[in-house]
């Protein structure tokens, strides 16, 4: 009646009807534009940010996870896996959780970030419902370990937030579990080893419909307390912290026994009395608890104007606009009561604005539940993680972005030392322009939320801080300042030497401290074989399954890990530890002219006489073998103890050996040399030491300069350094010569840091060392400055260019280092290019190239890999099972990564020539294995099979090396490096009518090697255009672009040449040594003749060698391979090929150096068997001869064996009944045992 009673007398006083309404026009139109000209105060950038992932999020944390300086995100979700989004730089996030290790799905309600284990790195606590808790340990390389079982953190509660704080002050972060109708949990860490559960202990049980949770400091008095939401119209719970690690709970006392259906909780100073104040959601109105300045608390949430009804979970303090006053931004669950999320100013009154109402971005009407804040973006201001599901009407896990264009701000990130590290109850006072402002860090806070540890105040208009005053955990009270603002500060606790400063910095230790900074002594090791736990480690070696020579093998290898990484050092132990056991086994072979012959005992080597005299003769065959066993046990363990006794690692080593000596029950403190005093234990203990000690004194003059530790005497480089952590290569006079590298620091493969950051040339004169199986018909001399250079196995002059000659790709020296430079761009698996990688498609069992000529094409320069003239790669069917091998298709980018990295120096940095004995060891694992040498005659004892392949694969390693670094030392050829940076501050050859013309330059290949156009990015060309028509590459992008290596990859991308790097951490970058011949191609090929002759088949044992790659672990600076795939090798030459060839993609080695070295190990590896097997099994020395092969047939057999039988003792004459000639194979006159055993050392061999 009212609304028709208005209508017709609007119609009867249309003049007045029409001015009313145009007053009402104007009114809404400037409301509407007011409205329009209202600052944005946020943004929803969940989007942009890519973090927008569905699942039902349900609590968000926010730490810098992997030290980078951003703060990421771990996002607890349920019914699904967890998200953890790394904050790439200026909130842009990627989704690392798998790979990192933390995608939990144990339906999580809760996470929070802490420092556990005082180490530097933010730890990860997961609350799960109905479902273990986790606790995952980061390992500072941007992945975690989880600890869960081993800390004794798995609650199983039903879990709905997580809370940290040291309550007892022992320095130790603690938890307390937040379960929904079930025993909370209060857990006291024990110096960061494991957890406790101490919930009746300390006080705090509680069984209430458990929800949110704070741990502060409500009294002032220095600890911590906690306080307790619940749900259900149930009365929440305060626990007053007592100071001796036991807690009272008294709400009723202090005012805060609320009841309602509360959630979450947070803290504020909000009326600047410098006591924490409290708010708390909740279904119904919300409260507001003001402290009263004695530990007692007032609701004031209706006069404040917070009390706002809804659906009411997560809530946060923050200054949102940085005018130093307390704002709150509070969440909704949308869909359960129709009312939005809420942001209050604060007015500095203990009043606040809603300044929300109409904001669509920040009213949010969605399924909102945990909340955190940290600035995502690093421009000051804080911006808003929201954990909202996700689904076709829910939008995710939402960020939002704040937009504050006032105001200055400061931040402090602190560290304690007495204290938890975290700093977490650490109370921050500033003092500004005559105002202080208090903060409290609080770990856990709102509704499964954890914002940021970082204590962050706004500061208005005041641009300086007078002082900061800290009050720590520990008690600790300290001052600082002034400070300017608009920065972020660190401050570590004083009065004490920070602990975490000194530890043991050693990663295989059992006690590795990732934070230590300084290695303190404390290492500890695990014995041989087992692990730290003492339990036996998985498929390690024992006299159970292997022989004692492979025990001492692995030994050696771990010495090996655990020193410098010089593989032309470690050759030659390699090599002399196992002709010291060859001689160690030799020694006890039963007298004979056709037995097995000692190398060094008794002998003369390159002038260096070993004096011995033969032992008495050992007819047990236990006895020997025990004899052996004792023998080369005591010898290598005092040569390794001598070889290594300046090692980075020391401790390791001599842990392992120790230990090794006390399980194989041999006493360390026997030392004697005396061998022939008739006692068998005695005398083989005393052959070991002597061998020790001769194979030391002969270490000592064979031309190494062991004593001055393996210096160079008379080799200088010619260049000056590159810098490479400068553009281009000035220091380059001489574009044919090796060049130093200066690094800003320098490790080694093996992880060891180096003292000099422009490491020398390694073994530059190493043609002066005593070789194995080569001799002075192998060497050509050459002299240089007055200083000869002997070299074995010369190689041709490699490729050189002219500075002054006009040159492109017919230049043989600029296409090999361009080829470099094109099979870098192979390194990206977002190529998709796909490549089958098993043996049906791959190998080409060892053709070589002869020339350079060849070489191209050889080497397909865009594509990658080798191909040789009219045959197809591959192999079609395995020998072994008569099978085709299956195909494997893997991601390029991720196998050629990959390859770099395995043939590097070996999965476990045992540099090449150890690699290869692990190699001969997984060879000698297979069970299709049959030990017989070349693949004939019987099977010999695993003993003897180590002791012989050992010997020869020692001697191959040992002349490859001192064949590859002759050469390297005479030719001193340059490194990829050197030279692509050097032609490309030359410019570009191909063309003079193009811009930056230098006939040195380098050659322009459309789409991989081109100029720099204004077209160009101004990343590349330079803000000013500086970097205009300079040289850019397509090629892996280098270590700038890695932040993270187990998060990031490079990637390939374009790049100014004159900053190209090889595919190595930048510690590292290329060997300290010339590039010319390489080695690894050296000593590959070489290991790989060897395999072929000991085994007698080119075929890895059943038809196949592999080694599996997990996704996302095995690659070192950088995260990879995508994917899981697994190495394959069908002979012993494609898995050479493939280790030469992986220098290439490396960054190493240019084709020109390449080819000629495996050219090189394939004489060494056959000279060096053939050799070993002479000294073993001298019957085979002579093949025309075939001594044993006594009926003629060609083969030493059964006939042959009953042959001699039958003439046993006769003596060999002109008598009726005398014995054929033949038959004495040691001449002796008599057919006796020494001729038995010489026919079964070669029985079953044919001729």
């Amino acid at each position: 009646m009212y609304l028709a009673d208005q209508h017709m007398n609007c119609v009867q006083h249309t003049s007045i009807c029409l001015s009313q309404w145009l007053c009402l026009c104007i009114f809404l139109s400037t409301n509407l534009l007011l409205r329009a000209q209202d600052p944005v105060l946020f943004i929803n950038a969940s989007s942009s940010a890519n973090v927008n992932e569905l699942g039902l999020h349900h609590a968000a944390a926010v730490a810098d996870f992997d030290g980078d300086g951003w703060e990421d995100i771990y996002v607890a979700t349920k019914q699904g896996a967890n998200r953890l989004f790394r904050n790439t730089g200026s909130m842009v996030f990627d989704e690392v959780a798998e790979s990192a290790g933390v995608d939990d799905i144990g339906n999580s309600n809760a996470a929070l970030w802490a420092d556990f284990n005082n180490d530097g790195w933010p730890d990860l606590a997961v609350g799960n419902y109905l479902d273990s808790n986790r606790l995952f340990l980061n390992n500072g390389n941007g992945t975690f370990t989880d600890a869960t079982d081993d800390y004794n953190f798995g609650n199983e509660g039903p879990c709905r937030s997580l809370h940290a704080a040291d309550y007892d002050g022992d320095g130790w972060i603690d938890v307390y579990v937040v379960n929904m109708n079930s025993h909370n949990a209060m857990y006291r860490n024990l110096s960061g080893q494991t957890f406790q559960n101490v919930t009746f202990a300390s006080g705090t049980v509680d069984t209430g419909i458990g929800m949110g949770c704070v741990f502060f400091d409500s009294d002032n008095d220095g600890d911590q307390d906690l306080y307790v939401t619940h749900d259900g119209n149930q009365v929440n719970k305060f626990f007053e912290n007592n100071g001796d690690g036991t807690f009272s709970e008294n709400a009723v006392d202090v005012g805060l026994d609320y009841q309602g259906n509360c959630m979450g909780v947070d803290v504020a100073d909000i009326n600047h009395d410098g006591w924490l104040d409290l708010y708390i959601t909740d279904l119904y109105p919300s409260e507001l608890f003001l402290n009263n300045g004695d530990g007692t608390f007032t609701a004031i949430a209706e006069s404040a104007g917070v009390d706002d009804s809804g659906m009411t979970w997560g809530c946060v303090w923050f200054d949102y606009d940085l005018d130093s006053e307390w704002d709150l931004y509070i969440v909704n669950d949308y869909a359960f009561a129709p009312t939005s999320n809420r942001l209050y100013h604060g007015n500095g009154d203990l009043t606040f604005d809603l300044v929300s109402e109409g904001d669509p971005v920040l009213e949010h009407n969605y399924s909102d539940y945990g909340l955190a804040q940290g600035d995502f973006d690093r421009d000051g201001d804080l911006d808003l993680a929201i954990a909202t599901t996700g689904s076709s009407v829910q939008p995710g896990f939402q960020i939002l972005k704040n937009q504050n264009q006032s105001g200055h701000f400061i931040q402090f990130e602190l560290e304690g030392t007495v204290s938890n590290r975290s700093a977490i109850g650490a109370r921050v006072s500033i003092h500004f322009d005559g105002q202080v402002r208090m903060d409290e860090i609080n770990c856990g806070q709102g509704y499964s939320g954890a914002s940021s540890l970082l204590a962050h105040f706004g500061l208005g208009e005041s641009s300086a801080v007078d002082s900061v005053n800290i009050q720590w955990p520990s008690g600790v009270l300290s001052s600082h300042g002034p400070f300017a603002s608009d920065s972020t500060y660190q401050i570590l606790e004083p009065g004490s030497q920070p602990w975490f400063q000194l530890g043991c910095t050693e990663p295989h230790a059992c006690n590795f401290n990732i934070a230590a900074q300084t290695n303190d002594g404390s290492c500890t090791y695990p014995d041989a074989g087992i692990d730290c736990s003492g339990a036996p480690l998985d498929d390690w070696p024992t006299l159970a399954t292997h022989s004692v020579a492979r025990l001492w093998n692995e030994a050696l290898l771990i010495g090996v890990r655990s020193d410098f990484a010089r593989p032309t050092v470690h050759a030659r132990n390699l090599w002399h530890q196992s002709a010291l056991t060859y001689d160690a086994w030799a020694a006890w072979a039963i007298p004979s002219a056709v037995g097995p012959k000692p190398w060094l005992l008794g002998d003369t080597v390159g002038g260096f006489v070993c004096p011995w005299n033969p032992l008495t003769s050992v007819e047990n065959e236990w006895e020997r073998k025990a004899a052996r066993e004792r023998s080369l046990s005591y010898g290598s363990y005092r040569l390794m103890l001598h070889r290594f006794q300046n090692a980075p690692r020391l401790q390791r080593i001599l842990t392992h050996l120790h230990s090794q000596m006390e399980q194989l029950g041999y006493d360390t403190a026997f030392h004697s040399t005396d061998y022939a005093t008739g006692n068998l234990e005695h005398d083989a203990a005393a052959l070991g030491n002597y061998l020790a000690e001769q194979y030391i004194a002969f270490g000592l003059q064979d031309g190494a300069f062991e004593e001055i530790d393996y210096q160079n005497t008379y080799y200088n480089p010619v260049n000056w350094n590159l810098v490479m952590d400068e553009p281009g290569n000035p220091n380059m006079f001489f574009p044919n010569r090796w060049q130093p590298l200066q690094l800003l620091e320098f490790i080694d493969q093996s992880g060891n840091e180096g003292g000099n950051i422009s490491p020398d040339f390694l073994s530059a004169e190493w043609g002066n060392v005593e070789p194995f199986a080569m001799d002075a018909s192998d060497t050509s001399v050459f002299s240089r400055l007055g200083s000869n250079y002997t070299v074995y196995h010369a190689a041709p002059l490699p490729p050189l260019i002219d500075p002054l000659e006009e040159s492109g790709l017919e230049n043989d020296y600029k296409w090999g280092h361009s080829l470099v430079s094109l099979w870098s761009s192979h390194l990206d698996p977002s190529d998709s290019v796909m490549w089958d990688i098993s043996p049906g498609a791959s190998g080409l069992n060892g053709y070589l190239p002869a020339n350079m000529e060849e070489a191209r094409d050889y080497y397909q320069s865009e594509s990658g890999g080798i191909q040789a003239p009219g045959v197809a790669p591959g192999h079609p069917i395995n020998p072994h099972t008569g099978e085709p091998y299956v195909a494997q298709q893997v991601l390029r980018g991720d196998v050629t990564r990959v390859l770099a990295e395995f043939w590097a120096d070996g999965p476990d940095s045992e540099t090449p020539p150890g690699h290869w004995f692990t190699l001969l060891n997984y060879v000698n694992d297979q069970e299709e294995l049959e030990r017989r040498w070349r693949g004939n005659g019987e099977e010999l004892p695993l003993l003897d099979w180590d002791v012989l392949g050992y010997f020869a694969m020692g001697g191959a390693m040992h002349d490859a090396a001192i064949s590859a670094w002759s050469n390297k030392g005479w030719y001193d050829y340059v490194r990829p490096v050197s030279a692509i940076r050097w032609m490309a501050d030359r410019g570009q050859s191909s063309d003079p009518e193009q811009p930056n013309y230098d006939g040195a330059g380098l050659p322009l290949i459309p789409g991989k090697i081109e100029l720099i156009t204004s077209a160009d990015s101004e990343e590349l060309r330079g803000s000013q255009n500086e970097h205009l028509h300079k040289v850019k590459v397509m090629a892996w992008r280098g270590p700038d672009y890695i932040s993270t290596p187990a998060l990031d990859e490079a990637g390939v991308g374009w790049i100014r040449a004159d900053e190209w790097w090889p595919y190595q951490r930048p510690t590292f970058v290329t060997p300290p040594f010339a590039g010319y011949v390489s080695g690894h191609s050296t000593f590959s090929r070489a290991a790989a003749e060897v395999l072929c002759l000991l085994t007698g088949d080119e075929y890895f044992p059943g038809g196949m060698g592999s080694f599996p790659v997990e996704a996302h672990e095995f690659l070192v600076f950088e995260d990879g391979p995508s994917e899981d795939l697994e190495l394959q090798w069908a002979t012993y030459r494609d898995a050479s090929d493939q280790s030469a060839l992986s220098r290439i993609w490396g960054g190493i080695h240019p084709p020109q150096d390449d080819f000629p070295g495996r050219a090189i190990g394939q004489v060494v590896g056959v000279d060096a068997f053939l050799l070993a097997e002479a000294y073993a099994f001298p019957l085979l020395v002579d093949p025309t001869s075939c001594a044993g092969d006594f009926n003629a047939d060609l083969v030493r057999n059964l006939y042959d064996l009953l042959l001699l039988l039958v003439h046993f003792g006769d003596a060999v004459g002109g008598e009726a009944n005398a014995a054929p000639a033949a038959l004495d194979l040691d001449n002796d006159g008599t057919i006796n045992t020494s001729d038995l055993l010489g026919l079964l050392t070669v029985f079953g061999v044919p001729c």
